[in-house]
């Protein structure tokens, strides 16, 4: 079986190399900063709700909201 040498692909393949290298160079990024927000974020705080009051991980708090706008960002989107 033949293979390829990298530098001397087709267009698109070096173009799908580069993009698999910038997704993976991204997710890099976004994983560190997801570390740095844990660790910074340890601290516990109490979420009140109208009569409902939960003590909680400040970090965890945080994902949640973040989620809770991801969901309503993905149910609420314009179709184009």
């Amino acid at each position: 079986m033949v293979t390829e040498d990298e530098g001397t692909g087709s267009p698109v393949k070096k173009k799908r190399l580069l993009g698999r290298k910038v997704r993976l160079w991204g997710a890099g990024i976004l994983a560190l900063l997801v570390l740095i927000l844990v660790i910074q974020n340890t601290q516990t705080v109490t979420v009140s709700v109208l009569f409902w009051h939960r003590p909680m991980p400040l970090v965890i708090l945080i994902l949640l909201m973040f989620s809770v706008g991801m969901l309503l960002g993905y149910l609420l989107r314009r179709t184009r």
